[in-house]
């Protein structure tokens, strides 16, 4: 309830409830909600938090919605690997006075002409999929003064990242 009241605040223009937050320890909540499907897909998690990181300025359910889309879509793309080991990757950073968030999968190889499309409303590679996820994150991190941005990845798989600015900045 809380997440869909706080986008259709953001699209209506109100204002979120924004406070320092700690990315690293919002990206351990969140990881815990996808826990069960982490589990059921086999998928081994790697880890790379950089605990210097200074906190962002930011509403904590709408960065947790963002957060749970992107290791959510992780998850989905790599439903179907085989024998190839799945493995989700999340790894944070400061940049200058921005603070980093990536997510890789080791899903099926991206063609690089349809990652700009996949922030597009509608647009889907998912058979069940509406098409909403990443263009409703993309708002809400660009609502909190950041980007989000995708890149496929050798050999195979995809790599969301995340960049918001660190609180004060």
């Amino acid at each position: 309830h809380e997440v869909v009241a706080r986008v259709r605040a953001m699209f209506k223009g109100g204002l979120p409830a924004k406070h320092n937050l700690d990315l690293n320890e919002l990206v351990g909540e969140t990881l815990k909600l996808g826990q069960p499907s982490i589990q059921a897909g086999k998928i081994n998690v790697e880890f790379r938090l950089d605990s210097s990181c200074p906190p962002v300025f930011g509403d904590r359910v709408q960065l947790q919605q963002v957060i749970l889309n992107l290791v959510t879509n992780a998850i989905e793309a790599m439903n179907n690997n085989g024998e190839d080991p799945s493995i989700l990757r999340l790894h944070t950073w400061l940049d200058g006075t921005s603070v980093v968030l990536t997510v890789s999968d080791t899903g099926p190889e991206i063609d690089p002409d349809i990652v700009d499309k996949f922030f597009a409303p509608l647009f889907t590679t998912k058979s069940q999929g509406m098409g909403m996820g990443l263009s409703i994150s993309r708002a809400i991190v660009q609502a909190h003064g950041g980007s989000l941005t995708a890149r496929p990845q050798k050999p195979r798989g995809l790599e969301l990242q995340m960049i918001l600015p660190s609180a004060g900045k």
